[in-house]
């Protein structure tokens, strides 16, 4: 922002230590030592607002700052991608093994000995459509 509007920013500036903080030390102060003192301050203000060197010291400041910032940025959404893929990985797998053991299941429920019925074990994953009810809707909401 700073570099955008350098010509106002200036014009600001010199608005702002030549008026505002200058007549308000002026009125606040009595004439004497702690004037002086003010006086002092104010030049010293005054000197740094136009003092093109440190005017570009806060400048590359803060590019740096913001550098800084930028990079820790990226490490992080670079970390996080990395945990992404991690974590997609680790779902394949676990979906994988999810799907594997109910294969398992629906195999050993189509034999004769099982204890659940392969119908019904489906009806529960929800492939497929549970079984018809026998009686109205209110008795079997009872029961249930």
């Amino acid at each position: 922002m700073w570099l955008w509007c350098s010509v106002s920013l200036q014009n600001l500036r010199l608005l702002w230590w030549e008026f505002g903080f200058f007549l308000f030390f002026r009125v606040w102060f009595d004439l004497g030592k702690e004037m002086e003192f003010v006086n002092r301050i104010v030049d010293i203000a005054a000197r740094a607002a136009n003092n093109n060197t440190l005017i570009n010291v806060c400048l590359v400041a803060s590019f740096a700052t913001l550098g800084v910032r930028s990079m820790n940025q990226q490490w992080t959404i670079e970390a996080l991608e990395a945990e992404k893929e991690s974590l997609a990985k680790s779902n394949k797998s676990i979906r994988r093994t999810i799907w594997n053991w109910k294969q398992q299941l629906y195999a050993e429920a189509s034999t004769d000995s099982s204890v659940v019925p392969l119908a019904r074990l489906k009806a529960i994953y929800g492939d497929a459509p549970p079984p018809p009810r026998v009686g109205n809707s209110f008795t079997s909401l009872i029961l249930l």
